[in-house]
């Protein structure tokens, strides 16, 4: 089911999919992906140690 949404509707009780395609310039999965790492510095800051959260 790559490349489809199920959608639900509860209310009036019927499912359908709905196709999708793939965007090329997606920053996270397009071909030239700039969204490497999880932290919001592509892992330029960490280099090779864990990454802590900010805590609230």
């Amino acid at each position: 089911m790559m490349g489809k949404f199920y959608v639900y509707n509860a209310l009036s009780l019927t499912t359908r999919f709905v196709e999708t395609g793939k965007n090329p310039d997606c920053p996270l999965c397009g071909t030239n992906p700039q969204i490497t790492g999880l932290n919001g510095n592509n892992g330029s800051e960490c280099e090779g140690e864990p990454c802590e959260l900010p805590r609230k």
